[in-house]
């Protein structure tokens, strides 16, 4: 689902002139369940291969294209995830070099970054915004 999501808003937005200048960005999330580590694999690399190849088609057009991959945010979602999985935020505080779970803010942050001109010469890049997460 993330897949197709991610193509069809790269493909509409650029089909329908959204901004002839500026950053887009993907946000690639992180839902792998036990058992499912392939297919997981399998679609992160082919949001970033998709990433590469609009970045290089949009660029002409003056749109940088980038994701953001999140690690362990203080969402709702999350909220209701450790309610029904006790010593779960422990056990993904222990998966993260930050020691914590991300805020909803640091994200936000990034997102508004990798959009800014401090970032005007990023193309096609995954930046993740995990604690260290994705390193363990």
């Amino acid at each position: 689902v993330l897949l197709t999501f991610s193509s069809s808003c790269i493909g509409l937005s650029a089909a329908m002139g959204f901004g002839k200048q500026g950053a887009k960005v993907v946000l690639a999330g992180r839902r792998t369940k036990e058992g499912e580590a392939a297919a997981d694999a399998v679609c992160k690399a082919a949001v970033e291969a998709m990433t590469k190849v609009a970045a290089v088609e949009e660029a002409p057009n003056g749109i940088r294209i980038n994701v953001i991959a999140p690690g362990p945010i203080l969402t709702d979602m999350l909220k209701r995830w450790a309610a029904d999985n006790p010593g779960g935020l422990e056990r993904v505080v222990e998966g993260t070099l930050a020691g914590r779970i991300g805020d909803p803010h640091e994200l936000a942050d990034a997102m508004l970054w990798i959009c800014s001109e401090q970032a005007s010469f990023i193309f096609g890049e995954v930046v993740k915004v995990d604690g260290g997460f994705s390193l363990k």
